[in-house]
């Protein structure tokens, strides 16, 4: 969150918001991005529904949905506003590095079934010690300290398989986390100079301003998935008016 907090500009946001009040188009992408972020914020956390909180495969398919959801949208706005990139190569080098860390990011969630077959087999194995000591349970003849051996040996199997999600994983993760960042900070540092250098070129500062929200929503996104679910739940609470994206 302090990466966080320390890449995003005050000066940004502010002519962000006052952006989306003098473009409509600006207004209802930013409205869009934010009402899918809350979605997947009560998704992700068990908040919106009755089923609770996902299991870590689910809740890496939503975020993986809401990036490709997201990436599809800039894609669209690109084509539709005929941007000419030759123009300005800072916004260029924005979008291609927008894409290439989407793309990065999209591979590594295909790879979750392989993470969803260890957890299986994970909880096979739980089963079978459950049974194990169910049986272990009901022989009343076999006593001693090893009455339990069958359940601990299986168990012990459990233990040796590890997190399916476990470090492997989160290391890849928190690498595209990192990438994401620095994209965000890219974004920021773009639209600063454009607002300093091509005040009036309104198409520019539009596109400025859509890569900078889909940047900051991306990291968000993937936060989630980093342990960081109490502090976003209080960073997407409507009632916190000092939220970070609530200020667009």
């Amino acid at each position: 969150m302090a990466a966080l907090v320390g890449i995003i500009s005050d000066r940004v946001l502010s002519s962000c918001k006052s952006a989306c009040k003098e473009d409509p188009k600006l207004r209802s992408y930013i409205s869009v991005l934010r009402e899918r972020m809350n979605k997947l914020m009560e998704t992700v956390t068990g908040r919106g529904g009755k089923t609770g909180k996902p299991s870590k495969e689910d809740s890496i398919i939503k975020i993986s949905d809401f990036l490709a959801v997201s990436s599809e949208d800039v894609v669209k706005i690109i084509k539709e506003s005929k941007y000419d990139f030759s123009k300005n190569k800072e916004v260029k080098s924005v979008v291609d590095l927008y894409f290439e860390n989407t793309n990065n990011t999209l591979n590594l969630f295909n790879t979750v079934e392989k993470y969803v077959a260890k957890a299986k087999t994970t909880t096979f194995n739980i089963r079978l010690a459950i049974r194990q000591f169910e049986r272990e349970s009901r022989d009343t003849d076999f006593g001693g300290n090893n009455k339990y051996a069958g359940t601990l040996e299986k168990l012990n199997k459990v233990k040796a398989m590890g997190d399916p999600f476990g470090d492997e994983f989160t290391t890849q993760y928190k690498a595209i986390f990192d990438e994401h960042l620095m994209l965000l900070k890219k974004s920021r540092d773009m639209q600063l100079e454009l607002e300093k250098k091509h005040k009036n070129d309104k198409k520019s500062r539009r596109l400025g301003y859509i890569l900078f929200a889909a940047a900051l929503f991306s990291v968000l996104a993937i936060w989630i998935y980093l342990g960081a679910v109490s502090l976003m739940v209080a960073a997407v609470d409507p009632q916190n008016h000092t939220s970070t994206y609530s200020e667009f």
